[in-house]
């Protein structure tokens, strides 16, 4: 039996697990830069300093005559968290390459990857600064998301790819070394299939015997407007706790009725019914006019299965059947004010299941934005936010500040509330959260940019603080 660190049944930190499937969506867009680090940010709410390094600008047509050989991102970040006595800093690494015009070579590449340090080892793995590159003994690390090449030579395929890639199309992210293959569009019906298969990828694990991802899908445009798609998905995972084997079947319905877009998709695992979610939404850009209603409900009990369906079962063990509803409605009222008004409602089907991490909840909010009202390049965002949980009644406010000094300097300085938030330095769940932020970007050029951000997190118990630095240079 193969020994699996991440599958083992410790309390690994909700933190821990949520970096996890960070690194899973840091793998999504195959194109892009995509670095993740740990981080959090509220439903709606102003945004906390981001982690993620701002896209480069798009090319104009006379540049992308000109696409070089080989072109990429280098981005490297410091981390500082602290509290009381204790403290941990880390260094991140991350590298982005391209290689190759796919209008010119038939054959390119993609490169993602990311060194990560602890340079202070004496607390490395220690509380409240566990994470997930501390499940092994080494300071530094290595790890990469994406190394794939794209052959283009056969016009019967839109896409041939080889290597460790990921999916985002399919019902569970698909992270894997293996093949990927995609027709062409046949006729107006836009009717497509594709099949992907190989070893599955989990960055954490010790080996990889017993590890598959496979799965065959087709979609189309059978009629105006509208695009369906079918999925199977076939997973295997080989844990310290016995080996799991899933099938996952999905369908998904897309609708355009001019501003209207409608969407629909159910999944079932094995001989259950896993899943729905819905949306409709609707934007009018002549008036600033949108809206959009959401619907989610998980309709079987989560259990221990492959480590793509359950990537939390580990720390929280079995979650229970909920829905959640959101509704979204904003309004241009002039030239530099709009508003955005909302709810978003949770509910666990059975009372007797309600518990930690798996709560009900409402949340209603109003928000303003103000663009160039005093200042040139000044944006000021203010939230009104009602939330009610467990007969807890909370009136709360959330704010944020961005000013564009010039077309390289941006600051930007706020605070938001959370009435749960699963805490990103210990294995815990803390409510009535408070926390400030504050970040500045300045961009030398269009090749470079540094970014410095710090947040503060009050709680009832303690104060935790974060201190990132980061410098982004691309060629």
């Amino acid at each position: 039996m193969k020994a699996v660190p991440l599958r083992r049944r410790v309390a690994l930190p909700p933190a821990a697990l949520l970096q996890l499937l960070a690194v899973g969506a840091a793998a999504m867009s195959s194109g892009t830069t995509r670095a993740q680090e740990p981080g959090q940010q509220p439903p709606h709410g102003p945004p906390t300093p981001a982690t993620a390094t701002a896209e480069p600008p798009a090319a104009s047509p006379s540049q992308a005559a000109t696409t070089p050989l080989i072109r990429g991102q280098l981005t490297t970040r410091y981390w500082l968290r602290w509290t009381g006595s204790q403290n941990d800093s880390d260094l991140y690494e991350t590298l982005t390459l391209d290689i190759g015009d796919p209008d010119k070579h038939d054959v390119t590449g993609h490169f993602y990857g990311r060194l990560a340090a602890d340079l202070d080892a004496d607390t490395n793995g220690s509380p409240p600064f566990f994470s997930l590159q501390d499940v092994r003994s080494d300071s530094v690390d290595a790890y990469v998301y994406d190394a794939f090449a794209d052959v283009h030579r056969f016009r019967e395929l839109e896409l041939l790819r080889i290597g460790r890639q990921t999916i985002a199309e399919t019902p569970e992210i698909a992270f894997f070394d293996g093949v990927h293959a995609r027709t062409s569009a046949r006729s107006d019906s836009g009717l497509q299939f594709g099949a992907y298969g190989g070893v599955s990828v989990h960055l954490y694990e010790s080996s990889r015997t017993g590890d598959v991802t496979a799965g065959l899908y087709g979609e189309g445009r059978p009629w105006e407007g509208g695009r369906i798609r079918l999925d199977w998905m076939h997973l295997e995972d080989e844990a310290l706790l016995g080996p799991h084997s899933d099938d996952l079947f999905s369908g998904g319905i897309w609708q355009s009725c001019g501003k209207l877009q409608l969407e629909g998709q159910y999944s079932r695992i094995e001989s259950r019914d896993r899943d729905v979610r819905a949306r409709a939404a609707y934007a009018e850009p002549e008036s600033r006019l949108q809206g959009q209603v959401t619907y989610y409900q998980l309709l079987t009990t989560q259990r221990s299965q492959v480590l793509e369906l359950d990537p939390f079962f580990n720390a929280l063990q079995e979650l229970f059947p909920f829905w959640q509803l959101g509704a979204m409605v904003g309004k241009g009222l002039t030239e530099n004010v709009d508003f955005d008004a909302g709810a978003d409602v949770r509910r666990v089907s059975d009372r007797n299941d309600v518990g930690t991490f798996n709560r009900d909840y409402e949340r209603w909010y109003f928000k303003v934005n103000l663009r160039d009202v005093w200042l040139e390049g000044l944006t000021l965002t203010a939230t009104a936010d009602y939330w009610n949980s467990d007969e807890q009644d909370v009136h709360t406010w959330a704010g944020d500040l961005s000013q564009r000094c010039s077309q390289l300097v941006t600051f930007s300085a706020g605070s938001y509330y959370s009435m749960y938030k699963f805490s990103l330095f210990s294995n815990a769940e803390r409510d009535h959260v408070r926390t400030y932020y504050t970040r500045l970007r300045f961009s030398a050029s269009r090749a470079t940019e540094l970014d410095l951000a710090y947040e503060f997190e009050q709680t009832d118990l303690d104060d935790f603080q974060v201190l990132r630095m980061g410098f982004t240079w691309r060629f």
